[in-house]
């Protein structure tokens, strides 16, 4: 069932569950996000609908305020009073972090249907900025020391080696070495591979230089022999994968790129291995990003490098890109952050 059209929109509007729909939907074919937890999505959106069900028959209504007639007031209203974390099932929570995952979901879907023309007015930007709930850094998550030891002896010693195996090998490989941003490994051309000549040996591998994407820097990263030696490896048998659609992508599929979605799986089916393999719980963030995290939290612990220099290697703007890490940083690391987010490094 569609509701009346408002006189300025082009598209018929949607009821509830459609809108959340279409808003998913338009997410995954733009790629802009890793949707893997479709329940918490549903949950959220099923708690706001419900609380706009209720609200419009506590105010004597005889039907529900409909999503599409919000004001800045009842959504409010909403925040301060309705959201329900869905681990902790409890009527309302006072957490910060869920009010604030609240506000940031409603505020993109209805961003989305002022897009689409279903609505005048994106209710949730009408919330005066003092009045919207805070949002509180999440400190980044990053692997138990036993984990990564296990996915290091995982990647020496392959069990599979077909063309998907050997490309998912290089990319985690890359992943572990080098610490890249998602967007990054997604993105490598060929080209992003720097050969150099080796005696006897031809041309080798031995490093990266990517573009940066986004807010990323530019950088050329070295590799380790036998980090090149996967490298290479993959680009024996990637002819078996690709087709004109792969394009000049170093890691493709026979439809071209690897998504996001598939990267995130590939990891956390590795990272879920690797936990085994210790005997260590997963963990709660299992992401390329847990990896790139952990591997910044190393080197910089590790005493042999400074925050600024574990910053460029990153490809962040400063220091102040590693904050979130800060609860995994041992005192000298912590030194050299403070030094560098003071300017004194």
């Amino acid at each position: 069932m569609l509701h009346p059209i408002h006189p300025s929109v082009q598209e018929p509007r949607p009821e509830e569950a459609g809108l959340l729909d279409s808003w998913l939907a338009a997410r995954a074919a733009s790629d802009m996000d890793v949707i893997r937890d479709r329940e918490t999505y549903d949950h959220m959106w099923s708690t706001w609908c419900g609380y706009l069900h209720d609200t419009g028959q506590k105010r004597g209504g005889k039907q529900p305020i409909r999503w599409f007639d919000v004001t800045p007031e009842i959504a409010k209203h909403f925040l301060d009073n309705g959201p329900v974390n869905r681990k902790v099932r409890i009527e309302a929570s006072k957490s910060q972090t869920t009010k604030y995952r609240y506000w940031r979901l409603l505020d993109r879907i209805y961003n989305f249907a002022k897009a689409k023309r279903w609505i005048d007015a994106n209710p949730l930007a009408g919330i005066e900025e003092g009045d919207r709930p805070l949002h509180k850094d999440t400190e980044g998550s990053t692997l138990d020391p036993k984990v990564w030891a296990a996915a290091e002896r995982l990647l020496a010693k392959p069990e599979k080696f077909d063309a998907v195996s050997v490309r998912n090998r290089a990319i985690l490989q890359l992943l572990f070495a080098l610490g890249l941003a998602p967007l990054e490994i997604r993105g490598m051309q060929l080209t992003t591979l720097v050969f150099e000549a080796v005696r006897g040996e031809g041309k080798r591998v031995v490093a990266v230089q990517t573009d940066g994407p986004g807010t990323l820097r530019p950088r050329r990263l070295p590799l380790r022999s036998c980090q090149a030696e996967v490298v290479e490896e993959w680009l024996k048998v990637r002819p078996l994968i690709a087709t004109e659609a792969s394009g000049e992508l170093l890691f493709c599929t026979p439809k071209g790129p690897v998504s996001s979605v598939s990267l995130f799986l590939l990891v956390q089916s590795f990272l879920t291995k690797a936990s085994e393999e210790a005997g260590r719980p997963e963990p709660a963030q299992s992401g390329p990003q847990t990896i790139r995290n952990s591997l910044l939290a190393r080197l910089l612990n590790s005493g042999e490098h400074s925050a600024v220099w574990v910053a460029t290697f990153a490809g962040l703007k400063n220091a102040k890109g590693l904050d979130h890490l800060l609860h995994v940083f041992n005192e000298p690391a912590k030194l050299s952050w403070q030094k560098a987010r003071a300017g004194r490094e």
